[in-house]
């Protein structure tokens, strides 16, 4: 994957309206992707739809990155995830430039 150059929501993608849920006494984020495609620039020049699901499995930190970037990060579908792979990829970074100062 080369980057991602564009993104759609279909007809089954979780509103805003929708993207809280009652779960006994507590209200909970719903926790889905479904409905979001991801416009995908290979690095051989094509182009693919993509589903949300499977891109942030292989690529959390880029599709985070692009969904700050684009301000759909607080959708639904973005929001119950993306600031916890923003705060793991700071502590990594944190992490590695920690180490080479010693």
């Amino acid at each position: 994957m080369d980057e991602i150059t564009g993104h759609k929501a279909d007809e089954n993608a979780v509103t805003k309206e929708e993207q809280w849920i009652q779960v006994g006494s507590n209200r909970q984020m719903q926790k889905t992707t479904e409905g979001w495609q991801l416009r995908v620039l290979w690095k051989n020049g094509t182009t693919t739809w993509e589903w949300l699901r499977n891109l942030k499995e292989s690529n959390p930190v880029k599709v985070a990155e692009y969904a700050i970037a684009q301000g759909i990060a607080k959708e639904p579908a973005f929001a119950w995830w993306v600031p916890f792979v923003l705060r793991k990829r700071d502590r990594y970074i944190s992490a590695v430039g920690t180490r080479y100062q010693k």
